[in-house]
């Protein structure tokens, strides 16, 4: 049992380090921007939270477009190096076609830096 209790503890560190190194090196590599994203059901909605973070040292502009069964939303922000931005959605049910996508785009930029797809 100690030798099974030994093993599952250097796993364990194991992949602790491994997502250390793989978040050190994502934000080395010009990653960009960093996000966290929760929803969570509340009676007849859902509330959608986006952090998001500017990694690198420059200000950047980005937009966040959230499509709700079709109907978008639009929002531009500006990030200073190091500053971070909660965006906060509330999708009210029933939704018709049962789909919600997030996408992120960095200023002038043609394709979306990130895409989230909900439901």
């Amino acid at each position: 049992m100690e030798k099974n209790k030994s093993i599952y503890i250097f796993l364990l560190l194991v992949c602790i380090a491994l997502v250390f190194y793989a978040g050190f090196y994502l934000i080395e590599s010009g990653y960009e921007p960093a996000y966290a994203f929760c929803l969570v059901k509340q009676d007849n909605e859902y509330i959608m939270n986006l952090d998001i973070s500017n990694t690198e040292v420059e200000n950047r502009n980005y937009s966040i477009n959230v499509i709700v069964d079709g109907k978008k939303y639009l929002e531009y922000i500006s990030l200073g190096s190091g500053r971070q931005f909660t965006y906060q959605h509330h999708i009210y049910l029933p939704l018709i076609e049962k789909k919600v996508n997030v996408l992120i785009y960095k200023e002038n930029e043609p394709d979306p830096i990130s895409e989230i797809y909900i439901l």
